[in-house]
């Protein structure tokens, strides 16, 4: 499937329009919060949205999200393994995400604690977790 929509970031507002009528489909900001980056999904019209963490309050909040193109929220990403790394204990609260990148049609979030998150597009869940920082 090709995608029929744009996206562009305005003012901290995601506005996703269709390609073929150029109609505003949705504009706002997922969970009142403005948006940082948007990486749309292959063969999909829906797109996964990093939201700002730092100046928002979202500090220790669930920050990514995937979208339909009418500004539904698909999923929210799933709570980090509780596990432990280098001597950090992981999993007792939400993280924030600094940085989000699609490689080989995987999507990795780089949390702000140094790890990377492999996540499922489809889901939402985190199915493997490495320390990099």
């Amino acid at each position: 499937m090709t995608p029929t929509n744009t996206y562009e970031i305005v003012n901290g507002e995601l506005r996703i329009s269709s390609q073929v009528t150029g109609k505003v489909l949705w504009e706002g900001k997922p969970k009142g919060y403005d948006v940082t980056a948007v990486l749309p999904i292959e063969g999909l019209n829906d797109y996964i949205v990093l939201l700002e963490w730092l100046k928002s309050g979202l500090e220790n909040q669930k920050n990514l999200v995937r979208l339909d193109p009418y500004g539904n929220i698909v999923w929210e990403v799933g709570d980090p393994p509780r596990d432990v790394f280098v001597g950090l204990e992981r999993g007792q609260e939400p993280e924030s995400y600094t940085q989000i990148m699609i490689e080989n049609s995987q999507l990795i979030a780089s949390s702000y604690s140094g790890f990377a998150d492999y996540i499922n597009i489809e889901t939402g869940f985190i199915f493997k977790t490495e320390f990099v920082k």
